[in-house]
C-alpha cells in the first residue's frame, strides 16, 4: 500500500512451482510395483500448469486452484499447507 493505493508487487512463483509441478508422485512399494496416486496427488497433478513463473495470471490461477487468493503474498505458506 502506497498512499492508499494497493499495487501488486511483481514477483515470480518459483516456490509454488517447485512444490507442485516439480514433485514426483511415483510411489514404489517394497516389491517394486507402482502404487495408485492418492487423491491429494491427483489433485496436485491436475493443477494449472505454470509455463512462466513470472506470469502473474498463471501464478494467480494456480493459487486460486489451491484455495488461496489470486494475489496471495507468500507462496511458501501455500506450499506448507
Amino acid at each position: 500500500v502506497y498512499d492508499g493505493v494497493w499495487c501488486r508487487n511483481p514477483r515470480d512463483c518459483s516456490d509454488l512451482v517447485s512444490c507442485t509441478q516439480s514433485r514426483s508422485f511415483e510411489n514404489n512399494t517394497l516389491d517394486n510395483t507402482t502404487t495408485v496416486p492418492s487423491a491429494f496427488e491427483l489433485y496436485i497433478m491436475a493443477s494449472p500448469e505454470i509455463k512462466n513463473p513470472q506470469n502473474a495470471n498463471q501464478c494467480g490461477n494456480l493459487r486460486e486452484y489451491l484455495g488461496f487468493d489470486f494475489d496471495y503474498p507468500d507462496d511458501r505458506v501455500i506450499c506448507e499447507e
